[in-house]
Order: structure tokens, then C-alpha cells, then sequence
């Protein structure tokens, strides 16, 4: 993928996240005469489950969190009965690297507040050479890897969210 489109789906995630939070609109996509939609509505008797990735480098990080954290919130505020969980493997998983946590304990105190699980995956941390004891307390580690639990959860109907 070459630069030009990297941008791209970091905005359409974050849109789609933002948009599904904020419930922009009037109450139905159906309502006639209207060209705005409320999808909060559709999830008032069914719970939002979300996972998203992250394996972006420092870059990133705050934007991708800070918009779960916002979107928790918002959710939460709303009495919406939501799932997410952020799944980090790659560069993703320093960011909950607690010597960081300068730039970013801040945020990811928020996300464990928010009730928005962490996992992060056991074979990324033994190749990048980070050890559960440097990792936040709260968070959790898929071993060996990530990538059968992001499949598991799929198939629980979570969405995957790929920023």
C-alpha cells in the first residue's frame, strides 16, 4: 500500500468510529426527506462490538486511542452496551509499553476506565524483546500470536476495524 493511502483509511476508520459514536442525525436511516442517518439507534437493544488494530508506529498511536477512548465515552454516556477491544501486535504493542507511558498513560488509563480491553500479542513481544512485566497491568496477552483471536472474536460478530 503505497503512502497516499495510508491517510485514507486512518480517516475512514476514525469517520466510521466517530460517526457510529457520535449518532449524527436524526433517529432513522429510512426517515424520509433526510440525508442524515442515527446508527446509535440500531444499537440501543444490541450491544456495539468492536476490535481494532493497532500496529502503526508512535505516529499514530495517539490519534488511533484517542478515538476509541472518545468513542467509549460517547457510547457509554449514550447507554450503549458496547464491546471494544484493541488488539496491538507489531509496533502497535509498545504503545502499552509503561516506559512510554509519559506521552500516553494518560490515554490508556482512560481506555481501561472506558472498559475498552486491551490484547496484545505474545509472539510480537518475545521478537521485540518486551516482557509482561513492561506492559500496563490491565493488559492482556494473546499467546503465542494475535491472530486467532482476532478470528475468534470475528466470529463472535465483533467488527474489525483496521485504521
Amino acid at each position: 500500500m503505497n503512502q497516499i493511502k495510508k491517510p485514507a483509511y486512518v480517516f475512514t476508520a476514525i469517520s466510521l468510529i466517530l460517526f457510529l459514536a457520535l449518532g449524527w442525525g436524526l433517529k432513522s436511516a429510512y426517515a424520509k426527506n433526510s440525508r442524515y442517518i442515527h446508527p446509535l439507534t440500531f444499537f440501543k437493544h444490541k450491544p456495539l462490538k468492536l476490535v481494532e488494530q493497532l500496529t502503526q508506529g508512535p505516529k499514530r498511536w495517539r490519534i488511533a486511542l484517542l478515538s476509541i477512548a472518545k468513542a467509549g465515552h460517547i457510547l457509554a454516556k449514550n447507554h450503549i452496551k458496547y464491546s471494544i477491544i484493541i488488539v496491538a501486535y507489531g509496533p502497535g504493542l509498545k504503545a502499552f509499553v509503561t516506559k512510554y507511558d509519559k506521552k500516553y498513560a494518560g490515554v490508556i488509563e482512560t481506555l481501561n476506565k472506558e472498559h475498552i480491553k486491551i490484547v496484545v500479542c505474545g509472539e510480537s513481544m518475545q521478537e521485540s524483546g518486551v516482557t509482561p512485566e513492561m506492559l500496563f497491568p490491565f493488559v492482556k496477552i494473546a499467546y503465542p500470536g494475535i491472530l486467532a483471536y482476532i478470528a475468534e472474536k470475528e466470529e463472535q460478530g465483533y467488527a474489525f476495524i483496521k485504521p
